[in-house]
């Protein structure tokens, strides 16, 4: 269970789709950042949501980052005042401490045998997973994103026979979530997570830390772009 789902679950509070994404995102994600998480940090996030995030997801997934209101146009995001009275109300929880049994009993590898085994039991009921299925969807979705948002010439490797030498290895972690580790042609391994099932959508993969390594070891850069196409890209968002 994530720290979002935890204050869902056990205090109630509903934390919109759009947010949650964007702070896990921008490295929102756990006790320690967001019980420090300053009114200066929502700058930041908004910046790197405006700029950076724009050209790592997909446009497909806009409304999953910029939620209903901005996800049309993203170069304007900004956090809602009533989302940031809701942050700062998620970050007084954690310095008061309220959350000491979610500490405890976080499934990571490192603090796996703290929790207890009905803390456990509790996390394994779920639905059956077809790992061959969840790792050729992985390959399938990344592969036609990537192809459609850079035109082919720009990668800086064959596409076709460079995809063959990835490797996807999908699997659930202690806290019963899917995760994907990518092996890329180029040898790197870069994690991916699986978002579950909620009341208001269904379980997709977050792809966005996969693509943020292609863009910058296999796409050419701009300069490259402009020699190759005679089309100058520097002015383009």
């Amino acid at each position: 269970m994530d720290i979002f789902q935890w204050f869902e679950s056990e205090k109630g509070i509903e934390i919109p789709l759009y947010l949650k994404n964007l702070l896990k995102a921008s490295g929102y994600d756990n006790k320690l950042v967001l019980s420090k998480i300053s009114d200066d940090d929502f700058g930041k996030i908004e910046k790197f949501a405006s700029t950076k995030l724009i050209t790592i997801a997909s446009p497909h997934e806009y409304r999953d980052f910029y939620g209903p209101y901005f996800d049309k146009f993203p170069s304007e995001f900004e956090i809602v005042d009533g989302h940031k009275n809701l942050i700062r109300e998620i970050r007084e929880i954690l310095k008061q401490g309220q959350i000491r049994k979610h500490d405890k009993c976080t499934m990571t590898d490192e603090n796996l045998e703290d929790c207890s085994e009905n803390d456990l039991s509790s996390n394994l009921k779920m639905e059956p997973i077809d790992i061959d299925e969840e790792n050729s969807f992985i390959s399938r979705q990344t592969k036609q994103s990537l192809k459609a948002k850079y035109e082919i010439e720009f990668i800086t490797e064959d596409y076709d026979s460079a995809w063959n030498r990835m490797h996807f290895q999908t699997s659930l972690n202690a806290a019963n979530y899917l995760i994907c580790y990518i092996t890329c042609f180029c040898e790197e391994r870069i994690k991916v997570s699986k978002l579950p099932k909620s009341k208001n959508c269904k379980p997709r993969w977050i792809l966005s830390n996969f693509y943020v390594h292609f863009e910058k070891k296999h796409i050419r850069k701009i300069s490259e772009r402009k020699l190759i196409s005679g089309h100058d890209f520097s002015h383009e968002k």
